[in-house]
């Protein structure tokens, strides 16, 4: 018997949270390198964010948006590593 949608909440607090309540893989967490992104600039609202500049093997295109999360940056560019990132959105993503 699989959860209702309103207890799903409840489940992730317990179980895997890398799988859904069928146990299928959710989106399984992709890498972003520092160098591959344009320099880190402000939304609207503030919030700090830059682009990919190129498209990437884990499934980034170029124009993603990038949120630096607690990435280190260095001259307003995120710094050249890999960072694990999350899907926020339609081309949103945010590094853990």
């Amino acid at each position: 018997m699989a959860l209702r949608k309103n207890n799903q909440k409840d489940y992730e607090r317990f179980a895997d949270t890398t799988k859904d309540v069928l146990g299928n893989e959710k989106n399984p967490p992709t890498t972003v390198t520092g160098e591959n992104t344009d320099k880190v600039k402000t939304d609207e609202k503030g919030n700090p964010f830059a682009l990919v500049m190129e498209s990437t093997e884990s499934g980034l295109v170029k124009g993603d948006t990038i949120r630096p999360g607690s990435a280190p940056m260095v001259g307003g560019y995120i710094m050249g590593g890999d960072y694990k990132i999350s899907k926020k959105g339609e081309k949103n993503y945010k590094i853990d």
